[in-house]
């Protein structure tokens, strides 16, 4: 799937911090706060189990559907998309954990030294990390605020790539439209969206704002209004909606059982 799309849905989720230094565990997460929630190991092996426990816990919610039903619950945040460790840990290295995570959707960063930068290059190379960050650069903060961003993207990404895409395309096409994309951002950003879903009841997007408050967003194809029109049409719908659906100045949602237009919506529509 291309990076620059709408993806079918999006919403918070979990970084997981790995380093068995408990002061900088301390610290660190309050850095990361504005990111979502952050849950931190100080024991490598202990993590990978607690990890894989939450995995199982939260594997499931990989759908828009899902997550749709789940909404007004906090357990869709659960899920880790990320997760952010130290190298050199003791009992496991970070590149040795992140190895148990490699054939997951999530994202993975190494926190490294100067002397094992060379490590992470080639576990980079290798496809067992996504990033990773010298913790002696000036810049460690930024770069892992800015990488924890764009992997988490990338986590939705990968788990679109496990939907089963040719719908998606057929009925959905628009998601990769460029000028649809640039209007999404525009809708997310005006109404402070942290979390959407495509809803193909709708069909739209189901969204939410920071306090919970729900929008919907519908959407409907060029060939969609031409059957709304088209049914319009048979059904003798009064003139005025007639002549706005046909100028695509209005967004049918109909009260019938297939979303059409009938004759029993002439008084209210």
């Amino acid at each position: 799937m291309a990076d620059f799309c709408v993806l079918p849905f999006e919403h918070p989720t979990t970084v997981a911090l790995v380093d068995d230094d408990t002061h900088y565990l301390q610290q660190f997460p309050l850095s990361l706060s504005t990111l979502g929630t952050v849950q931190t190991y100080d024991a490598p092996l202990a993590a990978v189990k607690a990890i894989r426990a939450r995995m199982e816990q939260c594997g499931n919610q990989r759908g828009p559907r899902h997550c749709l039903s789940m909404v007004g619950g906090s357990e869709r945040f659960d899920t880790l998309s990320v997760i952010v460790s130290d190298f050199e840990m003791g009992a496991m290295n970070g590149i040795e954990l992140c190895a148990e995570f490699r054939d997951t959707p999530m994202g993975r960063i190494i926190l490294t030294g100067k002397l094992d930068e060379r490590h992470a290059i080639s576990a980079f190379n290798d496809k067992i990390i996504d990033r990773y960050v010298r913790k002696d650069d000036p810049a460690q903060l930024d770069l892992v605020r800015q990488f924890i961003v764009e992997l988490k993207r990338e986590y939705f990404l990968r788990l679109a790539d496990e939907l089963d895409r040719k719908p998606l395309l057929l009925d959905h096409d628009y998601l990769f439209d460029p000028e649809f994309v640039t209007f999404f951002q525009q809708v997310r950003e005006s109404n402070d969206v942290v979390e959407y879903y495509l809803d193909t009841d709708l069909p739209g997007f189901i969204m939410l704002d920071p306090e919970g408050e729900v929008l919907a967003c519908k959407v409907i194809t060029e060939k969609q209004l031409a059957e709304q029109v088209e049914q319009a049409e048979v059904h003798k719908a009064p003139a005025e909606l007639l002549e706005l659906l046909r100028k695509g100045q209005v967004v049918p949602v109909f009260p019938t059982r297939d979303g059409f237009y009938q004759s029993n919506c002439a008084g209210n529509w």
